[in-house]
């Protein structure tokens, strides 16, 4: 079954599907110990993920693969190195928030405080990362796996 998604879900963007506010449920206590272990990313790490990133598929649990919905075609993914990021979602909705890297674990959480119609916060694990693709997993809203395809954003010429 086909589900409508929206991009900060991430990367962000796929993991919460049908408006879940589902958000992760980590103490505040948990929260300032997985800061003070996480692993910083590395010199080559940053390079590669800190880029304007699109979404061009999605595999749910049952396997099948999906294209983008046509009105997530424009959205996207930036990436800052100084640890913020910008993401467009249904093509309306523009987010702004921090990220943080645990580069032992590969994990990528993403915070923003800007709209409730978005989770406050949401961890994913990058399992690709090259110069051109990133593929992340997660939970989507019903906390079922979900796959996320993107690629690097071509810029207009």
């Amino acid at each position: 079954m086909r589900k409508k998604i929206f991009f900060f879900s991430l990367l962000f963007s796929l993991l919460y599907s049908c408006g879940n506010k589902q958000e992760k449920q980590t103490s505040t206590r948990e929260s300032k110990a997985e800061k003070e272990t996480a692993s910083l990313p590395d010199d080559e790490t940053l390079a590669k993920l800190c880029k304007t990133w699109v979404a061009f598929e999605y595999r749910e649990t049952d396997g099948r693969i999906y294209p983008v919905p046509d009105e997530m075609k424009n959205d996207y993914l930036k990436i800052n190195p100084d640890g913020t990021f910008e993401s467009l979602e249904s093509g309306e909705i523009l987010v702004k928030g921090t990220w943080q890297l645990n580069s032992e674990s590969m994990e990528l959480t993403c915070t923003q405080h800007q709209t409730d119609e978005l989770a406050s916060s949401i961890t994913s694990k990058i399992t690709n990362l090259t110069e051109t693709e990133l593929t992340t997993e997660g939970l989507d809203g019903g906390g079922e796996t979900i796959v996320i395809f993107l690629r690097v954003k071509e810029e207009k010429k």
